[in-house]
């Protein structure tokens, strides 16, 4: 089951850490068998019935294995022998359904740790990794790699992080010519990396299915594998080499949806194929367009295939089953509609210098990918192997990996190529972030980094961007990240970030329990437009402006965000001209939007539900209600409010009856200008009555309270992401 439950997942993690370090002999978990093998230096049976489950993090002083968080093998795969050995490493094979030959290779071992596998020609090397500290909590493997002994060369690297939950890693590498690897923890420090296990895969439909988190589908393996990145349920598929072409397939469509400027479609099938084609046309097309492959995945019990870049309309998709290297079953889904984003906002202002009127990233503004636009793909497994050329100094450089790949272009700052980068489920820290975890994106422009589906997730990292321009970022969940959700950090201009699931940052203490900002910007950054986002339960949700920000000017807009049970900063501005319209304030425990240091504020159609303090300004009317100042004495700006709708919390406090100790002026009309003669009580600012200007730019404001329902549809990923609680 793909949408969990935040707290159960929390639960169970606790449970298994118990069951890892309490755990003797056999235990049975429903149908399910665990075994501790902490005797393997004595001769130690295992009888061909017995079940495999998982390999998992041992402990420092017995080197066993226990049973973890998630199962690594079918239920149907046996134990057909093992050695007798020592607790350094042990060797035995298990027999796939399919009557393919499944290889493993155990190695055992505390502190630094290295293992060498021989594979052969088209088969796959997995290590599944931990390791503990002292207490057995905090993970501990934080730099292994796959080197190939021949060359020397690195063929796979996977970056972890200190300090984060006991969970198993995997790491992995398909050798396309057959060689001998290394797998090792490359920090070589006395961190405690237990590598346990080992596995090949050789003549077999089947691969091992890992579905701790960080497991993805690989974005160049077959759709027809049997691994799985969040289910544990594997189809028993006959062996490829052994398909009759003349196989009859059997594609039962599930689901099929349009979405915004997306498409897409869920499938299974009853007997094994070599590939499946998906393909999409609109009702206008005369002919189908094929999809990339890497947009085809496998969950377990199902295919998905996602259509991204399309423009509003109606579509068709096509599954279309490949055996014997030609398509012989295909199904077609009934019509389905796709809707337009809505690209409003000072982001898409043609006042701005830096304004595309292309549309912003690289996609056009009909939702079609821009001419010679450039797409690569990555996911959890090729992160830090994906290859994308850039043209730097007028030669053709060749990027490996995500972070290099943005490298090259910042060090090519005159690229204006149009990228995208779409994501595939979720993905741990990349190699090359820099200290805060952060991956950036500097000194460029015409970037969309954009998930697939309703899974991508960032894990342990995010997004920092700085001196870029017309950058789009939308449909990824962020998580665990270590300073700022998403920063606009400085000077970057035409930005959009959309449809994201913001959740907790890490427990740094004091403020940032809940992490550091969800999504700020700051330093000269303008003409940016935040919308359709979902805060979880964020801290400080959105800084907008930072203390060198006061006496400049910057335009930001906020609409359609879903500030769900969030604390503060709704946002929280400094210095800036900011339009604040239909965003759904849920459950909100401090305040919602803020204005200081010389602010304009534009209030407008947001439904508020139990939101303590809808607006305050610094050092004045409500925010000092209590005799301190929430904003720590600066000085205030200038809010006005229209056709807000506020059900419970604090009411606020009208200029037009509290000239003095106001919260907002609050107008009659949308047009209403706010007279000069209402400044803020500390620094004296008028408002600006930027809302009312000719040039303002063109908006469909919704009506506040058509926001929850329209919010709570659209906000953050695709179908609201695959996270509920």
């Amino acid at each position: 089951m793909r949408r969990i439950s935040g707290n159960i997942s929390i639960l169970l993690t606790f449970i298994m850490l118990f069951m890892l370090f309490a755990g003797f002999g056999t235990v049975n978990v429903g149908a399910m068998e665990i075994y501790d093998f902490a005797s393997l230096n004595n001769n130690v049976t295992v009888q061909a019935s017995d079940k495999i489950y998982n390999f998992s993090a041992l402990t420092e002083s017995s080197y066993a294995t226990k049973k973890a968080d998630v199962k690594v093998f079918d239920d149907e795969v046996t134990l057909t022998a093992i050695e007798n050995s020592t607790p350094v490493s042990v060797n035995f094979s298990a027999d796939s359904p399919d009557g393919g030959e499944i290889k493993l290779t155990s190695a055992l071992k505390s502190k630094t740790l290295a293992a060498t596998v021989t594979v052969g020609a088209g088969e796959t090397l997995f290590a599944f990794y931990g390791g503990t500290d002292s207490g057995g909590i905090a993970a501990k493997a934080v730099g292994m790699t796959i080197t190939d002994t021949a060359t020397g060369n690195t063929v796979a690297t996977e970056s972890n992080t200190e300090n984060t939950e006991a969970k198993p890693y995997v790491i992995s590498y398909k050798s396309e010519n057959g060689g001998t690897y290394k797998v090792a923890d490359s920090t070589a420090s006395n961190n405690r990396t237990l590598l346990y296990a080992l596995v090949v895969t050789e003549n077999s439909s089947y691969n091992p299915t890992f579905t701790g988190s960080g497991s993805n589908p690989s974005s160049t393996s077959d759709p027809s594998d049997t691994s799985s990145p969040e289910s544990s349920e594997t189809p028993t598929l006959p062996p490829k080499a052994s398909i009759d072409p003349n196989t009859v397939s059997n594609i039962q469509l599930l689901n099929a949806k349009g979405w915004l400027e997306t498409a897409y479609v869920t499938w299974t099938n009853d007997v094994a194929v070599e590939k499946y084609n998906v393909y999409y046309k609109g009702e206008s097309d005369s002919e189908y367009t094929k999809l990339d492959d890497e947009l085809v995945r496998y969950y377990g019990s199902y295919y998905r295939a996602d259509a991204l870049g399309l423009k509003a309309g109606n579509y068709t998709l096509k599954v279309a089953a490949v055996i014997g290297g030609e398509e012989t079953d295909s199904k077609e889904t009934d019509t389905i509609t796709v809707v337009p984003h809505t690209r409003e906002g000072f982001c898409f202002d043609s006042r701005s210098p830096y304004y595309n009127a292309d549309g912003v990233g690289g996609y056009k503004n009909d939702g079609t990918v821009k001419d010679g636009a450039q797409i690569i793909y990555i996911d959890n497994n090729n992160k830090d192997t994906v290859k994308h050329t850039v043209m730097v100094g007028g030669k053709a450089t060749e990027g490996i990996g995500l972070v290099n790949i943005l490298s090259l272009r910042e060090k090519n700052n005159a690229e204006t190529t149009p990228l995208i980068i779409r994501m595939i489920g979720q993905v741990e820290a990349p190699n090359g972030v820099n200290t805060s975890q952060y991956v950036q994106i500097k000194a460029t422009s015409n970037i969309t980094f954009e998930g697939v589906g309703d899974d991508a997730t960032t894990y342990h990292w995010s997004f920092l961007v700085r001196d870029s321009k017309n950058i789009e970022i939308r449909n990824l969940a962020v998580m665990e990240f270590y300073d700022d959700g998403i920063s606009l950090d400085t000077n970057n201009f035409n930005c959009w970030v959309h449809n994201c699931d913001i959740f907790y940052g890490q427990n740094r203490g004091g403020d940032q329990v809940k992490g550091d900002g969800s999504l700020d910007v700051k330093g000269g950054s303008s003409w940016i437009t935040f919308s359709y986002n979902h805060f979880w339960d964020s801290g400080k949700t959105s800084l907008c402006g930072m203390k060198d920000d006061i006496g400049t000017e910057f335009f930001v807009t906020y609409h359609h965000n879903w500030f769900d049970h969030s604390d503060s900063r709704h946002p929280r501005v400094r210095a800036g001209t900011v339009h604040i319209y239909n965003n759904y304030y849920d459950g909100v425990a401090k305040y919602g939007a803020g204005s200081t240091t010389g602010s304009n504020l534009f209030v407008e159609s947001n439904y508020y539900r139990n939101t303590k303090y809808p607006v305050l300004i610094s050092m004045q009317g409500s925010d000092i209600a209590g005799g301190v100042g929430t904003f720590s004495g600066e000085d205030g700006g200038m809010i006005k409010m229209y056709g807000n709708k506020i059900i419970g919390g604090n009411t606020v406090v009208n200029a037009k009856d509290e000239p003095t100790e106001f919260d907002a002026y609050i107008a009659d009309t949308r047009d209403e200008q706010v007279p000069s003669s209402y400044t803020a009580k500390q620094g004296g600012t008028p408002y600006n009555n930027f809302d009312t200007a000719k040039d303002m730019y063109d908006y469909s404001p919704d009506s506040a309270e058509s926001v929850p329902e329209r919010v709570m549809t659209y906000a953050g990923r695709m179908e609201s992401g695959d996270f509920f609680y």
